[in-house]
């Protein structure tokens, strides 16, 4: 492993986005609205992040979230 660095699964869907870590196991789930991916924006942050692995149910669900990454790496 690399050391203490955690990789994020994200599950959106219409509703909500379900977060995983690795190698943690830590489950979150929030609401997939601005406020919900402020949220989740702010849990990722506190982590020592490796990798964001995001999985959609429909494409046109990526447009809400695909900011996420952005938000965390170049604050």
């Amino acid at each position: 492993m690399d050391g203490d660095k955690v990789f994020i699964g994200v599950d959106i869907s219409q509703d909500s986005l379900d977060m995983v870590a690795y190698p943690t196991g830590q489950i979150w789930q929030y609401k997939n609205s601005k406020g919900g991916i402020t949220k989740a924006i702010a849990k990722l942050r506190g982590l020592d992040l490796k990798l964001i692995v995001m999985e959609a149910t429909g494409g046109e669900l990526l447009s809400n979230v695909v900011e996420i990454p952005s938000r965390i790496f170049f604050r």
